[in-house]
């Protein structure tokens, strides 16, 4: 279903894809509606809104994801990824203003899979209280922020956060050394709760009250050697490239030099750099300043493997572009790369510098 420009009452239990502007108005919709189901929404654009007068479920019985970006608005009494034991959900929330609103509570992980990433400067709140895995589904929570309340319980009064799952906290690389942050809020008489796991990168975070603290931002232009990392950014490149270490890193070497590939793919490379480090399987966030106004749905990230020649798509575990800045996750090192297409003013600079590179050819 392809929705621009309609409204419909009534459940919801589908494919769909709600943009230019259009408001749509269900009271229930379950994405992956059934067992073995593998379904899709899609909320895009501002202006555009999906209303649930009831639930929002993700993964209901089946295989569900949600996206929704560039502005987009999406309310639901409760909201729900993964429902079910055999159930998977993943939900998406990215780009500046796009904001999904639960006047219930939200479950990340009742007793199915589920993950949630919010960035880009998008956020999601609750009225009542959030869970991540509240019985016994395996969750994780991906938060990329510049700002406060970036995932919110409690809104309108008291409200809980439990954690029983797993919650990565990416600080952009904007913000500023010694920032406090509440990238996870809880209304008023709240508390944050449960025993799950919490890893900060580019900073240091305290689950007892919810504050992320942003790490020192260092020149790292001439290698580092056995240097605590915990919690700390690093600049290269003349702060083209900003490195976020997670809080428990620890003691280790680590070095990224600017490189120049050949054509990766169809689209120019906005940025590539050469990685060594002693560090061993664990993530690190890079931040790659690839400029503002490039559509992220035109990204590609890869990588050039320790001793291969050719470059291969990657896939990272989390991404987020915002600020100028597209960044990513990795625990595997050597090479990686970003392309991108450009913004349309750029192409008359592009086509410019092709232009006159084949006058100069024919010159010679």
């Amino acid at each position: 279903m392809v929705v621009d420009a309609i409204s419909y009452y009534g459940d919801f239990g589908s494919d769909i894809l709600v943009q230019n502007g259009a408001t749509v108005r269900f009271r229930n919709a379950y994405i992956g509606d059934k067992e073995d189901s593998q379904q899709t929404a899609i909320v895009k654009g501002e202006a555009s809104s999906w209303i649930n007068t009831s639930n929002v479920i993700v993964g209901f019985l089946g295989t569900g994801k949600l996206e929704v970006s560039g502005g987009a608005y999406l309310e639901s009494n409760w909201g729900t990824i993964g429902h079910a034991q055999a159930a998977s959900g993943v939900a998406v929330i990215s780009g500046d203003s796009t904001l999904w609103v639960n006047k219930g509570g939200l479950l990340i992980g009742n007793d199915g899979d589920a993950h949630l990433s919010v960035e880009s400067g998008a956020k999601v709140t609750a009225d009542e209280d959030i869970y991540v895995s509240r019985n016994g589904g395996v969750a994780t929570v991906d938060l990329h922020f510049n700002q406060n309340g970036v995932l919110r319980a409690g809104v309108d009064g008291s409200g809980d956060f439990t954690n029983n799952g797993v919650v990565n906290l990416f600080a952009y690389a904007s913000l500023s050394a010694g920032s406090a942050l509440r990238p996870i809020e809880v209304g008023d008489g709240g508390s944050y709760l449960g025993n799950g796991v919490y890893n900060a990168f580019g900073g240091t975070y305290d689950p007892s009250t919810g504050e992320f603290v942003v790490g020192a931002l260092a020149n790292g232009a001439e290698g580092l050697v056995a240097q605590d990392l915990s919690g700390q950014r690093y600049e290269f490149d003349s702060g083209e490239l900003m490195v976020a270490f997670h809080q428990e890193a620890g003691i280790a070497d680590f070095n990224a030099v600017a490189i120049t590939p050949n054509a990766i793919g169809e689209n120019p490379v906005v940025g590539a750099y050469s990685f060594s480090t002693s560090l061993s399987e664990t993530n690190v966030l890079l931040a790659f300043q690839v400029g503002t106004g490039l559509d992220a749905e035109t990204f590609s990230i890869w990588h050039l493997a320790e001793g291969e020649t050719e470059w291969t798509l990657f896939d990272p575990e989390t991404f987020s572009y915002a600020d100028g800045w597209a960044s990513f996750t990795v625990s595997g090192f050597s090479d990686y790369a970003i392309t991108a297409v450009p913004e349309p003013s750029a192409y008359a600079l592009i086509f410019g510098i092709c232009g006159l590179a084949l006058v100069i050819r024919r010159r010679q």
